[in-house]
């Protein structure tokens, strides 16, 4: 279902709040739909909604947190058929997830201009609302996948300066990797990249990817209908690079490809309440922005590794 944007300044000509919660019920719809779908952060931990019932408060400010428990170190004890474990008493871990208010830049457009649009304001939504907030987004869950990745140790560095190394030690790097995580009493999950990064898969020949379909399909079909790696699922992002389009700078690094665990070895990420539309007539101008309080935290930095490959700009 869609409205076209020179629909919007009908909606709002006899200032209706029956037109504007219809309005904004569709976008809203649109947009809870695509920030979950588009952004890393939550295809790396899924989201959950809370309501306001559910937020705790803080003791030094009145921002809304949720605190979320950590599973207490246990012991196996070996015992006759009489004896007894001994007892272990424990505080109740957590760690504390702040919400972050994502908000777009607010969108403007005269009467004027709004007669002569005939597409769907769907579209603008997506170019303009979507990517934003999901880069805002993802551009913190980076900052906190390094963060966790120094403190794990589980790091890999091989060189891709040239297609030959590419090939020789891209299969190795992300075994290292898996190894590291393995080695605390993880397992890895997924793996996430830039669609760059990902393209080297299609320089590792028959020795390192097997004499089978595998290379057959890479061969013709490309690595993209691929997004498996050693039975690991792998997330790709475009929106990587030093600058992106326009000059625009992205969230992910081309030379870093992150390995993580299944997200309740991982971390919380939480969505409060519904993603806001608000929608505003002045004179012959439209306005209309959305915000998100999203909050994300990584609470087991042990199961975050990171390959940083040198010869290849970030």
């Amino acid at each position: 279902m869609s409205i076209m944007v020179s629909q919007l300044w009908d909606v709002f000509t006899g200032n209706s709040n029956q037109g504007v919660e219809k309005v904004a019920a569709l976008t809203e719809d649109f947009l809870r739909d695509r920030i979950r779908e588009t952004s890393v952060c939550n295809r790396v931990i899924p989201p959950i909604l809370l309501t306001e019932a559910q937020i705790e408060r803080n003791t030094t400010n009145d921002w809304p947190l949720k605190r979320v428990e950590i599973e207490p170190d246990s012991k196996a004890f070996a015992i006759g058929f009489r004896g007894k474990g001994t007892a272990q008493f424990f505080d109740g871990r957590k760690y504390e997830v702040y919400f972050t208010k994502l908000e777009t830049e607010h969108f403007k457009k005269s009467r004027e201009e709004l007669m002569t649009m005939r597409y769907p304001v769907m579209d603008v939504v997506n170019n303009n609302f979507v990517l934003d907030m999901q880069e805002q987004l993802d551009a913190l869950f980076k900052v906190r996948l390094d963060a966790a990745g120094a403190l794990s140790g589980v790091t890999a560095a091989p060189d891709f300066s040239t297609a030959a190394n590419i090939a020789a030690n891209f299969k190795d790097a992300v075994i290292t990797l898996a190894q590291g995580i393995i080695g605390k009493r993880r397992r890895p999950a997924k793996l996430v990249m830039s669609e760059a990064m990902y393209q080297n898969l299609g320089r590792l020949g028959p020795d390192k990817l097997g004499y089978g379909d595998a290379v057959q399909r890479i061969a013709f079909g490309g690595v993209a209908p691929e997004k498996m790696f050693f039975g690991y699922e792998v997330i790709t992002a475009i929106n990587a690079g030093t600058t992106g389009t326009n000059g625009v700078t992205s969230v992910w690094p081309h030379n870093k490809i992150y390995m993580v665990t299944e997200p309740g070895f991982l971390g919380s990420n939480f969505i409060l309440g519904d993603v806001q539309q608000e929608m505003k007539r002045e004179g012959n101008i439209l306005e209309w922005w959305a915000w998100a309080d999203q909050g994300t935290e990584i609470g087991n930095c042990s199961s975050v590794g990171i390959l940083t490959a040198s010869g290849v700009t970030a």
